[in-house]
């Protein structure tokens, strides 16, 4: 695509326009999982985690990668990833060895949509967490959150490790 292609509104700051898109994206996730919420019940986290797992497969087959072989400097960059970076989350490495990296996220916008929606479920349940299990379950890295926005921390804190 070439930027003719790209719609820019010059009357809308471009900030306000990223704003915009990244809350577009954060509600309709936690949106999408609410409803997911009220019409199945329990079912929903199950029926969630079988879409997330499905859609993390297709997206390492898209890109050839073999979850079992990942590289650790692709893991790490992953940690501070840009494409996260535009969608408002902001992690930032705040330690990285040979077999472990621990990246920083300040701001959620998952979590700013939850408490605009008023969803009293914390988002990392379904974002996070589901992102922690499939490292740890189908990688050769573990992954853990240590600390999070969502129970009240100031900023939430992954650790990536190999196994």
């Amino acid at each position: 695509m070439n930027n003719k292609d790209i719609y820019i509104d010059k009357s809308i700051p471009i900030e306000k326009q990223f704003k915009y898109l990244r809350d577009k994206f954060s509600f309709q996730a936690v949106r999408t999982f609410k409803f997911f919420k009220k019409k199945f019940g329990k079912e929903a986290e199950k029926m969630y985690e079988e879409l997330y797992e499905m859609y993390m497969e297709d997206t390492l087959r898209d890109y050839n990668i073999d979850p079992k072989n990942l590289p650790f400097e692709v893991v790490a960059a992953l940690a501070a990833n840009e494409e996260d970076k535009s969608l408002g989350f902001a992690p930032e490495v705040v330690f990285k060895s040979d077999n472990e990296v621990h990246s920083k996220l300040s701001y959620c916008p998952y979590n700013e949509a939850a408490n605009a929606l008023k969803f009293d479920e914390p988002v990392c349940k379904f974002v996070c967490e589901l992102n922690s299990k499939y490292m740890t379950e189908n990688t050769s890295y573990e992954m853990k959150l240590t600390k999070r926005i969502a129970n009240g921390d100031e900023f939430c804190l992954m650790k990536i490790s190999k196994k």
